[in-house]
């Protein structure tokens, strides 16, 4: 944790690259944090330091992005086993485990797995007071389709208000990511019945969670448009005022698939932030 770094610290000023990051992505990418000459260690890497030497960082992992020949049905049977065997490994415990659900499909797929190796799975869920913001009545009815006890609480706008401080202090670097909040009060609900919680978050990606992977299909007229029209016609969305329909539609139709992806998390663009 950082936070117990900064106690011996004498320079704890910002990292102005890293506060950069976190206006574009809302969060500060590894190896940096907010804070000057603090770091993280990069995923798939683990460092040695032994008294006297030069501490030292190895990479173990490497993502493989080589095509494959395999079927539609083999790779859904390999994503299959891949997942039962990552839910096995971690239900392997000495002490109580549960699993988040809010009725989603990765929640629901994992808790669904656990089910399997643990028949008394309790699952978590967690719900707003105002109307439209809550899906406990959709983990509820999931857990009852999975046949798993469901504990669920509902926070108010003053219990978000009162614990607010404490959140922002466990996170260390900000998190411009709202699910942290009802996620922090769901693993305390859940501490009071399990040790070991199970959760998907960070599977959207691959199981299409997010309503905005379908926004490609609906793109997909501006295939036909070449490369000097879109540029007009981005030009031409720039001038339009904020909030007029179709805006957004015709800027993002005309801006390259993996500008879309990465801008999805954008709080604001480069030309906004200069």
């Amino acid at each position: 944790e950082k936070k117990s770094i900064m106690h011996v610290m004498e320079d704890k000023g910002v990292n102005p690259k890293s506060l950069q990051h976190y206006f574009t992505y809302q969060y500060g990418p590894e190896p940096e944090t907010l804070t000057i000459d603090v770091n993280k260690i990069e995923p798939g890497h683990y460092f040695v330091k032994e008294i006297g030497k030069e501490m030292e960082i190895h990479r173990y992992w490497n993502p493989y992005f080589n095509a494959s020949s395999a079927t539609k049905e083999e790779h859904i049977q390999a994503i299959r086993d891949v997942l039962y065997d990552s839910v096995k490994v971690h239900m392997r415990s000495d002490v109580p485990v549960g699993s988040f659900l809010s009725g989603g499909i990765d929640s629901s797929i994992i808790a669904s797995i656990a089910r399997e190796m643990n028949p008394n799975l309790l699952t978590f869920s967690i719900g707003f007071e105002q109307r439209g913001f809550s899906e406990v009545d959709v983990a509820k009815e999931t857990a009852e389709k999975l046949g798993v006890k469901n504990h669920n609480v509902f926070i108010t706008a003053q219990e978000f208000m009162d614990e607010f401080p404490k959140i922002i202090w466990h996170m260390d670097d900000p998190l411009a990511d709202p699910a942290a909040v009802p996620l922090y009060f769901v693993a305390k609900e859940a501490r009071k019945h399990v040790t070991v919680v199970l959760s998907g978050e960070g599977a959207d990606e691959l199981f299409g969670g997010y309503n905005i992977y379908r926004e490609p299909n609906s793109l997909k007229m501006f295939s036909y448009i070449p490369s000097p029209g879109k540029s007009v016609l981005k030009a031409l969305s720039g001038a339009l005022k904020e909030g007029f329909k179709g805006k957004s539609f015709l800027e993002r139709g005309c801006t390259p698939i993996e500008e879309r992806y990465y801008g999805n998390a954008k709080i604001f663009r480069e030309e906004e932030k200069a």
